[in-house]
């Protein structure tokens, strides 16, 4: 059995499952097809890969040429990726897509389908989760003025016009359109799809929760203590390293911190965003904690569960920190210091203050992480549902999702954005008419 992972990384998920595989003797291998911007991801030598990869970033660097150029790479990266196809193809017995990724906007497959291979899809977050109560979404249809430059709309701004919010509330509509449509196409062919119930709203089949399976870790990162004397400190580190400072709720996170200082506190406070992935794990190793997001819909996301597997604790916030606890068994949630938003500061001030509390969380978290999302678990975990041989009760209903809020964007602006799609374009907006009770949740926070 050959495995396939691609087209796309996030956060060494990938990268990370293939060395699980590989440590339970199955071949895999994780195909991208650009380079991810921390680090991430694994490489592959087939001239099939690097010429498709080659298509693509010749592509992207002739966007702004003539039309004739472009076309010609345009027809490049279609060659090339029929070619990689028909090499995986070929090649692999089971592909597992990232996100809502594909190799010709799904048309290839009913081809795999055909051909008897399994399709598995695993979304992550901003692939699935409606565009109305996403901090994330992606600003493909914005015009370039407007763009954040972050790769998300960004919540509304005081200094908007009527103009800009419309168009804005028009891009939230269309984006959650693409996803939703995204959606359907794959729960046609998939055999097995993996979500969460924090952004699998938009599903119509029940779906594998995420956390059933994990977030697979591995590193191969000599774990030193750099600081022999940071025991004996009289002062506490804090690490966060936001991907998208605005968007994780950067600003909140760094006045919160400020706060407790004011208190009296003694800390140490590192922001890092935009670096290699491996500066960030040097970090993680010199901090006592780490504080990974404002408005996050999962207790333990990449940044958090790094920290985990060297011990380190994390304060992670969202409104999910309610919800969670309906939507799956405990044993299954990563033990964090999950608070809502409006909590972060006196969270932040617990870790600071209560160094055995502190701790404990940290070992916790590092036997969690090493018990169920080391590789080689969270690859078993997979290969249970290739063989759909794994335990029922890790499936979830679409339809018992109740929770609206969203990530990355606080309550009041998911109000606003709600409010202006309900304005716009009613309720059929949503594109929830087969979920009346998530519907009606929506209805009465409008109304709010």
């Amino acid at each position: 059995m050959r495995i396939f992972f691609g087209l796309a990384e996030v956060s060494g998920f990938y990268s990370n499952l293939s060395k699980g595989f590989e440590k339970i003797g199955i071949e895999s291998e994780l195909i991208t097809l650009l380079p991810h911007r921390f680090g991430y991801g694994g490489c592959n030598s087939s001239i099939w890969v690097r010429y498709a990869q080659w298509s693509v970033q010749c592509r992207l660097k002739n966007s702004s040429k003539h039309l004739s150029i472009r076309w010609f790479w345009a027809t490049q990266v279609g060659i090339s990726r029929a070619l990689l196809l028909i090499w995986c193809i070929l090649r692999f017995d089971v592909f597992v897509f990232c996100s809502a990724s594909s190799f010709f906007k799904f048309r290839e497959l009913p081809l795999l389908k055909l051909l008897g291979k399994k399709i598995i899809y695993n979304f992550h977050g901003t692939d699935s989760r409606c565009a109305f109560m996403d901090g994330f979404a992606e600003d493909i249809f914005m015009p370039d003025y407007m763009k954040e430059g972050t790769g998300y709309i960004g919540p509304f701004r005081q200094f908007d016009s009527a103009a800009v919010v419309e168009s804005k509330i028009v891009a939230y509509y269309r984006i959650t359109r693409l996803r939703k449509s995204k959606i359907e196409k794959v729960e046609r062919y998939a055999d097995v799809i993996i979500n969460s119930p924090s952004h699998g709203q938009h599903h119509s089949r029940p779906f594998v929760q995420r956390l059933h399976i994990g977030r697979p870790y591995m590193h191969d990162f000599k774990i030193t203590n750099k600081d022999p004397g940071a025991s004996q400190r009289d002062h506490v580190v804090i690490l966060h390293s936001p991907s998208y400072p605005e968007g994780k709720g950067s600003p909140i996170i760094h006045s919160a911190v400020s706060s407790v200082q004011q208190k009296g506190h003694k800390i140490e406070y590192i922001e890092i965003t935009g670096r290699p992935n491996r500066e960030v794990l040097e970090l993680i190793q010199d901090c006592d904690f780490v504080i990974d997001q404002v408005y996050s819909d999962l207790a333990m996301a990449g940044f958090a569960t790094e920290a985990a597997f060297f011990g380190k604790p994390a304060v992670v916030g969202g409104y999910y920190a309610v919800q969670q606890i309906s939507d799956i068994s405990a044993e299954w949630i990563p033990p964090t210091l999950f608070c809502l938003p409006d909590e972060i500061e006196a969270a932040i001030e617990k870790m600071v203050v209560d160094a055995q509390f502190r701790k404990e969380l940290g070992i916790k978290a590092k036997r969690f992480v090493e018990e169920r999302w080391i590789a080689t678990k969270c690859a078993e975990r997979m290969l249970a549902l290739i063989k759909d041989d794994y335990p029922r009760e890790w499936l979830y209903a679409p339809s018992d999702c109740k929770y609206i809020l969203g990530m990355g964007l606080s309550k009041e602006n998911l109000h606003l954005v709600m409010s202006g799609m309900h304005e716009r374009f009613g309720m059929d907006g949503f594109l929830l008419s087969d979920k009346p009770e998530l519907e009606k949740l929506i209805d009465d926070f409008i109304k709010t």
